[in-house]
């Protein structure tokens, strides 16, 4: 599974990314990722809809391949899902983390 990572916006307007190789993570974080993935339904989720824009609101960019299938969705700070947020938080954290080049 590859997961693709973008958060735009916020109010210095910068740019996070990361894509996130899951086949290639150590086994327990590899698991904790597609849970996540599982647990939010990614491939099922409604469409979401955007809602008012927040001033220097986030924008999220996420898509997701594996087992077949392939998904991308686009959704601004204040409309996501409640199941959904654990999973951009973690892609969050390790866009963070990951070193500047």
């Amino acid at each position: 599974m590859k997961i693709t990572f973008e958060r735009t916006g916020g109010f210095a307007g910068m740019r996070m990314a990361i894509t996130v190789d899951v086949d290639s993570l150590p086994g327990p974080e590899a698991a904790t990722l597609r849970k996540m993935v599982t647990d939010a339904d990614f491939f099922n989720l409604a469409e979401i809809r955007s809602g008012h824009a927040i001033p220097d609101g986030f924008q999220y960019a996420l898509t997701i391949e594996g087992d077949g299938k392939h998904r991308t969705i686009q959704v601004a700070e204040a409309s996501i899902p409640d199941e959904l947020r654990p999973l951009l938080n973690d892609l969050s954290l390790r866009a963070r983390r990951q070193p500047r080049v």
